[in-house]
């Protein structure tokens, strides 16, 4: 699938999960689906995509123990949480009180990651009460990030 059906593909499944910011918020966890059928979902006839819900899933549960389904042609993870602007000087850890839960222009995010062949990702971020999204491709980078390739990469190897 090229990159620009995965952003369409990224965009989709966000919209699916665009009114649930206030039921991640009492902590379900992070949502796992999987994207089943032909390596272009767009390219159904009948315009039907299947997904097979994995439902909340914590970091351990994803890089450890999942094995997604045959057939799967990308795995969307997502998830709500904080965020903040950075401060001017940052490195990779801050400061508790720097954290963004704790900023004073804190807000709620939605984040929908996905991954497919190739290991090609695309993150899609909404703010709460706002209906644009900012689309980021290439590497993501992090534990999550990480622990959906481990899923991605068993799912590969379960396959052979």
């Amino acid at each position: 699938m090229d990159s620009d059906r995965l952003v369409e593909l990224a965009e989709f499944c966000s919209h699916l999960f665009a009114d649930s910011l206030t039921d991640l918020d009492v902590g379900t966890g992070p949502i796992l689906v999987a994207v089943l059928g032909d390596p272009d979902p767009f390219a159904d006839p009948t315009g039907e995509i299947q997904l097979a819900y994995f439902g909340p899933v914590s970091y351990d549960t994803l890089q450890r123990d999942i094995v997604p389904c045959p057939g799967t042609v990308a795995l969307v993870l997502h998830a709500s949480g904080w965020a903040a602007p950075l401060p001017d000087s940052c490195d990779q850890h801050l400061p508790p009180h720097q954290m963004p839960s704790r900023h004073p222009e804190r807000c709620r995010v939605q984040i929908t990651m996905l991954i497919a062949a190739g290991f090609e990702s695309v993150t899609v971020l909404r703010h709460a009460g706002s209906p644009e999204t900012q689309v980021l491709t290439g590497d993501a980078v992090g534990r999550v990030p990480d622990a959906l390739q481990c899923c991605w990469l068993r799912g590969m190897l379960h396959a052979a």
